[in-house]
């Protein structure tokens, strides 16, 4: 089976880790001339007492920081010119590894890039983390990025 690499999204939690993804996203977008969405998911908060008008105000106000602030972030990533066409997409779910794999569906991803902090194989047995439960569920291939992973591009001009 032969993939379309045209549509790379690298989803991003703000860490160093998706910094790197991100890193590499670009550097593969400019070498396959692709585009690159770079997605964040907010959390779907629901209010514990949904019947007191108070706590649903609360949690509502707080949710729209969450999604302002993610929003100026990802503005912040694409802010300087690029030769890569780059979208940036807000998504709010309760669970983050289906929003971005939904996503990747959505707009015929070729490839999703996702950064990995690495933990311990215990913490992932128990746990899990929301790069590994995209890896097991993807349709598309999926690239793990540990944080401290240079592009291509950094190495060849060292």
């Amino acid at each position: 089976m032969a993939w379309d690499f045209d549509c790379i999204v690298v989803a991003t939690d703000f860490s160093r880790a998706s910094h790197a993804a991100l890193r590499q996203a670009l550097d593969l977008a400019r070498r396959l001339s692709a585009r690159v969405h770079i997605v964040h998911v907010a959390e779907a908060y629901k209010p514990n007492f949904p019947w007191s008008k108070a706590n649903r105000e609360a949690v509502e106000r707080m949710a729209r920081e969450e999604q302002t602030e993610a929003e100026r972030r990802l503005a912040e990533l694409v802010r300087e010119p690029s030769e890569v066409e780059v979208v940036t997409k807000l998504l709010v779910a309760p669970q983050p590894h289906e929003a971005i794999l939904s996503y990747c569906d959505e707009v015929d991803a070729g490839l999703l890039v996702v950064g990995t902090i690495g933990h311990a194989p215990l913490h992932e047995l128990l746990v899990g983390s929301i790069a590994e439960r995209c890896m097991r569920a993807s349709t598309v291939p999926v690239l793990m990025v540990p944080p401290g992973a240079a592009a291509a591009s950094e190495t060849e001009e060292a």
